[in-house]
């Protein structure tokens, strides 16, 4: 009983940890979405499956080096953060 106010202290910045992740996990997945959609649409009208799939990976490539620099991330009660490589 004596160790229980370190047990919830823990807790709380596991919690933390967590949250921090998930608002960094949350933008990224539109942006891969996004950068998926360009591989489908370089991809569309090639045949050669071996080919298809060498332009689909050199788009998503190119999609992501370097990073498009229009690319923002927002938090609340905070500046604009502009994400760089």
């Amino acid at each position: 009983m004596e160790q229980k106010g370190l047990v919830k202290w823990i807790l709380y910045a596991l919690l933390a940890v967590c949250l921090i992740q998930l608002l960094f996990h949350i933008p990224t997945l539109r942006v891969e979405r996004e950068a998926e959609e360009a591989a489908q649409l370089a991809g569309a009208g090639i045949q050669d499956e071996n080919q298809k799939y060498m332009a689909e990976k050199q788009a998503r490539l190119h999609f992501w080096i370097p990073f498009p620099p229009r690319r923002y991330l927002r938090f609340p009660y905070s500046k604009i953060i502009r994400i760089r490589t």
